[in-house]
């Protein structure tokens, strides 16, 4: 005989097993015992994983902190740019502290918090005896990138001969070779080269530009009022303090132009 099981029950049933029902409040956390966090696993120095296994990185230390401010401990789940957001819809994580850019279409299905906590853009990379005094001077200079990458068009667009390598290393290679002026890539990826001795008589002679900010992201709905609060006040204390600049110099980066003004800003 068949058993008969209520419509309204199997939605139910269904609905548990396909999603968990997280916290979206502080005290919510503070009673849970907890907080979830996604992070990344692959993006060093913002979110990796030692030999071990353990997530490491900026983006924990900053997750950490918010735990730490909480009373409670973090608990990190390791997410990709296609996962972080399903995982935070269907409850298997509280937020997204995932170097994710705060963008228009993200924003109808993430609440976005501000201020941002970093942001990422367009920088060159160039002996310190150059002649970059403004982004008007790339007209007419040979430029070494990144085949394929977002930054070689716009540059070509304003008169720079851009020479295309298949990767960075080797971007990087023909820029010490004397093959070029500067390379132009992402500015996150250029500071980590300058964190190293061998590129000490390299600079970043200009400000990042075409940058696009990073943000914690949480649940949208009513019940986040109180959570966004809390990140808010905790991202522009984390601004005014230093807190942020602290945590790329312990990273080996360089604070950015973005993190400096903001701390300007808040201090």
């Amino acid at each position: 005989m068949k058993r008969f099981i209520p419509a309204a029950l199997a939605v139910a049933g269904l609905l548990a097993t396909s999603f968990t029902w997280a916290a979206d409040t502080p005290e919510e956390f503070k009673s849970q015992g907890f907080i979830t966090i996604g992070v990344k696993a692959e993006s060093k120095p913002w979110g990796f994983l030692d030999p071990s296994g353990k997530n490491i990185g900026m983006d924990i230390d900053l997750g950490n902190d918010i735990a730490r401010r909480l009373g409670i401990p973090a608990k990190f789940v390791s997410v990709t740019s296609s996962t972080r957001i399903p995982f935070l819809e269907q409850g298997k994580i509280d937020m997204i502290i995932a170097t994710m850019y705060d963008t228009e279409a993200r924003r109808k299905v993430v609440r976005m918090v501000e201020p941002h906590y970093g942001s990422a853009g367009t920088a060159l990379l160039a002996p310190k005896q150059n002649p970059f005094k403004s982004w008007a001077d790339i007209r007419d200079k040979t430029l070494c990138g990144v085949n394929g990458s977002n930054y070689n068009k716009p540059a070509q667009q304003e008169g720079a001969k851009v020479i295309a390598f298949s990767g960075l290393s080797e971007t990087l290679a023909a820029l010490k070779a004397g093959n070029c002026s500067a390379v132009i890539y992402g500015d996150l990826e250029l500071a980590i080269q300058l964190s190293d001795p061998a590129w000490s008589g390299y600079t970043m002679p200009l400000e990042s530009r075409d940058e696009l900010p990073w943000s914690i992201g949480v649940r949208k709905g009513d019940k986040s009022d109180a959570l966004y609060k809390f990140l808010s006040d905790t991202v522009k204390d984390w601004h005014k303090t230093g807190y942020l600049m602290e945590v790329n110099k312990k990273w080996g980066l360089q604070p950015t132009t973005f993190l400096m003004q903001m701390h300007d800003k808040h201090k």
